[in-house]
C-alpha cells in the first residue's frame, strides 16, 4: 500500500499528499496544489480521478498527413509514442500558444513540435506539427484550423 493513503489523521494525510505531489509532473500539480490549498486534506477522491484519466486522441487529416510524411522514422516513432503517453494522461512539456491551441514540445533533433485543442476534459484534437524552423507559420495553421472546428 502507498504510505501516502494508509489510514492516518489528517494532518498525516495532508503531509502524505504533500510528498504525493513532489513526485508528480507540472500539469498534475497544478491540479493537486488547488486540492492542497482547500485546507482539506481528507478530500481527496478527485485525485484518484485524474490520476487514472486519459484522453482520447483524434488526428485531424492535416496533421496525420503531416506525421505520416516525416521521412525520418526515428523522428515518426519517437512522435508516436509521445502520442501515446498523452492518451495514457502524461502530456509533458506543452505550452499554450494562444485562440485555444497548445504546443507539445519535444527536444530532440530541430525541436519538433505538435499542435492540439483540447475539447471538454478528455478530448485531443491533433491540429499541425512542424520544427522550430517552421513554428510560427505551423502555430497560425494550427489556430485557423481549430477556429474552423466545432465543439
Amino acid at each position: 500500500m502507498c504510505p501516502w493513503f494508509e489510514p492516518r489523521s489528517g494532518s498525516q494525510i495532508y503531509q502524505g499528499l504533500q510528498r504525493f505531489l513532489q513526485a508528480l509532473s507540472f500539469p498534475q500539480k497544478q491540479v493537486f496544489s488547488a486540492i492542497l490549498s482547500s485546507n482539506d486534506p481528507l478530500d481527496f477522491s478527485l485525485t484518484f480521478d485524474y490520476i487514472n484519466s486519459m484522453f482520447e486522441i483524434k488526428r485531424t487529416p492535416e496533421f496525420t498527413g503531416w506525421l505520416d510524411g516525416l521521412k525520418d522514422k526515428l523522428t515518426h516513432a519517437r512522435l508516436v509514442r509521445r502520442l501515446e503517453k498523452a492518451a495514457k494522461g502524461n502530456l509533458g512539456d506543452v505550452e499554450p500558444v494562444g485562440e485555444g491551441v497548445n504546443e507539445m514540445r519535444e527536444h530532440f533533433g530541430t525541436g519538433w513540435r505538435m499542435y492540439y485543442t483540447q475539447r471538454g476534459r478528455t478530448l485531443i484534437v491533433m491540429l499541425g506539427g512542424g520544427d522550430k524552423s517552421t513554428q510560427n507559420a505551423d502555430i497560425k495553421q494550427a489556430r485557423k484550423l481549430a477556429a474552423t472546428m466545432e465543439d
